[in-house]
């Protein structure tokens, strides 16, 4: 019979298995308020128990509710124990009969036992298995039989005899019964829960990343995205969902995708850091950083790709600003190293002109005009006045070409060289806009004019049909960042472009053009330092220049000078005439032979000459003639 009775009750342990999981799934599991509506279930199935009870004698009833309550306690702790107790004892109370005291006794002994097995089960996870748990039906139902002795005289031994081996081999079976379907639920829901909660955090983590990261199927349509690369593509979330690379990406760039995801299906290893470029939905193209892998099924098969994405434009943006520094630093010291030489051999070779210029003048001084060797001396001149030009042009280029430098209107100074120039090549249209309320600038006005007519003639060369040069002047201001790139201090500046619409250049003779003695012209037609003289001109001013050219589309020169707060100084216009005297001149070179031609040049002009080939000799001619 008391086998029957369990029979009957196992709908109330499956009724209790699906509501208890409902209770933990709805309230946090070990929560208080979990645990006492856990507590309610306990009791109303305990109390569903009393009511379909095996009936021993009027008032004297045996049934399920000491499985029941102690797995209460076991499962559910103290308060869940307590709750489903207190349920049974106010029923079994209500009952009444011969066997009230007993009964609530039982309720209270098993829920003590649940209670204490379930901290026991906190520092020991073992007592879980199936024996211990069959242990703890029958240390509960020992109490329980144990307890009988509350019957009244007459009926507990009579009690006794009757259920005694059936509760101690059916009863702690029922416990187990019991206990294994709610400890797997229990095990069942922590899983999940853990599962749940690392999902979470994974969640939460890709969410918050700041590289993008999406998950898309065998076919590249997207199946998840976080929060960054939706920011990084500029769709919306719901937009990309299901969404392939066609829209944010060029032929070219879709390709290179498509070979990289299947790359990584053939051969199942991941793909780090290629690059690639996509297109936003405001049209702006963006450069990424890609890592894809593998997705595979619980048979492994695959079934997608995932993906970890970073925007690297302002990287590559600073990689390629670093680069042009870099080039232009480089740029900068060649041209100071070979601008140096140039100075050097430069000064040596005017040096060896000035003094055969001296001499050819003193004998054309002392010869007549009819003599035939006069007009062989007058050819010297004339080809020495030819080299002294060209290193005229090398001093520019090593930037000692700053003589006598004054502020001035480079309105003015573009407009009176232009026109010189204008005037002997008819063949060529100069078009002007200067910039109005220009800034003053402080230059040596006869080495700018050379730089612009430098420049002029290359455009001349370069039109050789005809063609058009434009001039626009400007104020500019450079920040921090600008004049970083350019290699120059902040502040003002007034820019000067030239622009011609001739045959242009390749990347490769853009990147030379500066340098002394190149030229793309045939022999004899150019040194090679017209450009490399614009350069050092414009270096020596502090000031930078930049050129712009494409085959077939012209050239623009931009000319960057620091700008000046002074006031314009006019020029004045020299005399021409040969200033004679008698006074006493103390000239002093370390050149022996330019020394020499200069004095015999002074004194035939009239004057007493002193000579000195250094500083501590001058002082000393000098303290000795006063």
């Amino acid at each position: 019979m008391i086998f029957s009775a369990l029979i009957n009750n196992i709908t109330l342990i499956i009724s209790l298995s699906i509501l208890y999981r409902f209770i933990v799934r709805r309230w946090k599991y070990g929560s208080r308020t979990g645990q006492a509506i856990s507590g309610f279930l306990f009791g109303a199935v305990a109390v569903v128990g009393m009511m379909n009870p095996l009936i021993i004698s009027p008032g004297l009833i045996f049934d399920g509710r000491s499985i029941i309550i102690s797995i209460a306690g076991f499962i559910g702790g103290w308060i869940t124990a307590l709750i489903a107790a207190l349920m049974g004892i106010i029923y079994r109370t209500w009952l009444g009969g011969p066997g009230g005291i007993m009964g609530v006794s039982v309720i209270a002994s098993s829920a003590a036992i649940g209670i204490a097995y379930h901290y026991i089960r906190r520092r020991s996870p073992h007592v879980i298995a199936p024996l211990h748990l069959i242990g703890f039906g029958i240390i509960v139902h020992t109490c329980m039989l144990a307890l009988t002795m509350t019957l009244p005289s007459d009926m507990k031994y009579k009690v006794l005899s009757n259920i005694a081996i059936p509760v101690i081999l059916i009863y702690p079976l029922g416990t187990l019964l019991v206990g294994i379907v709610l400890l797997e639920l229990e095990s069942r829901i922590r899983t999940e829960d853990a599962l749940r909660e690392s999902e979470e955090k994974y969640r939460m983590i890709i969410e918050n990343i700041e590289d993008g990261y999406h998950e898309v199927d065998i076919k590249g349509n997207f199946t998840f995205v976080n929060e960054s690369i939706c920011k990084m593509i500029g769709y919306e979330r719901e937009e990309l969902l299901g969404m392939n690379n066609r829209p944010y990406a060029d032929k070219e760039n879709a390709r290179k995708v498509y070979q990289t995801y299947k790359q990584v299906y053939l051969t199942g290893k991941p793909v780090k850091n290629f690059e690639c470029q996509i297109i936003r939905k405001d049209g702006v193209r963006r450069d990424v950083e890609v890592s894809i892998s593998l997705i595979r099924d619980s048979e492994g098969q695959p079934t997608g790709f995932r993906g970890i994405a970073r925007d690297i434009t302002d990287r590559r943006r600073a990689e390629e600003e670093k680069r042009i520094l870099e080039e232009r630093l480089q740029h900068a010291d060649k041209m100071e190293a070979i601008g140096t030489l140039a100075g050097g051999i430069a000064h040596d070779f005017n040096n060896l002109l000035m003094g055969i210029q001296g001499y050819a003048s003193l004998t054309l001084l002392d010869l007549d005009p009819s003599d035939p060797h006069y007009e062989r001396l007058k050819r010297i001149e004339e080809q020495v006045q030819s080299g002294a030009d060209l290193t005229k042009q090398l001093l520019g280029f090593a930037r000692g070409g700053r003589y006598e430098v004054k502020p001035a209107d480079m309105n003015d100074i573009l407009e009176k060289s232009s026109a010189m120039f204008g005037r002997t090549k008819k063949e060529i249209s100069i078009h002007r806009k200067y910039g109005k309320d220009l800034c003053t600038v402080e230059v040596d006005r006869g080495q700018m004019e050379q730089a612009f007519m430098n420049l002029y003639v290359n455009a001349w060369q370069a039109m050789p049909g005809g063609g058009e040069i434009y001039l626009e002047t400007e104020n500019v201001l450079f920040d921090n960042v600008q004049a970083i790139s350019y290699s120059v201090t902040p502040g003002k500046y007034v820019k000067i472009s030239i622009t011609d619409t001739g045959t242009g250049m390749d990347e490769k003779t853009r990147e030379r053009i500066f340098d002394p003695f190149f030229t793309t012209k045939k022999m004899g037609r150019g040194t090679g330092l017209g450009l490399a003289t614009v350069y050092g001109i414009i270096k020596g001013h502090k000031g930078m220049i930049t050129v712009y050219s494409e085959p077939g589309h012209g050239t623009t020169f931009n000319i960057y000078l620091p700008a000046s707060e002074k006031e314009v100084v006019k020029e004045k216009t020299a005399t021409g005439t040969i200033a004679r005297g008698t006074e006493t001149i103390l000239l002093v070179d370390d050149e022996k032979m330019v020394l020499e031609v200069s004095r015999k040049l002074l004194e035939f002009l009239g004057y007493r000459v002193y000579t000195a080939g250094s500083g501590q000799e001058a002082i000393a001619v000098y303290m000795e003639k006063r």
